[in-house]
């Protein structure tokens, strides 16, 4: 869903030719970034990406929730004779 939400922003960035400048103007601004810190910026990028995807996976493989057997329950019976 965010997804969906960032691709219709720059598709609206895209449209006027002043906003397109300067998204361009950034990206080569941050892409000039990246190589010039090479390893700093890499190890960036990555606790970036896997500060967003490790919640996820713990999300996905977190045990469980197992309801408590009603101690109970062994004392219930069906009526002997119906109505």
């Amino acid at each position: 869903m965010i997804w969906a939400t960032v691709a219709f922003l720059v598709a609206f960035l895209l449209i006027s030719s002043s906003s397109r400048a300067l998204f361009v103007l950034w990206l080569g601004q941050a892409g000039k970034w990246i190589g010039d810190w090479a390893p700093f910026s890499y190890l960036i990028i990555f606790l970036a990406v896997a500060a967003s995807i490790v919640p996820v996976y713990l999300m996905m493989h977190w045990p469980h929730r197992v309801e408590p057997v009603n101690p109970m329950e062994k004392y219930k019976h069906d009526d002997v004779m119906p109505d």
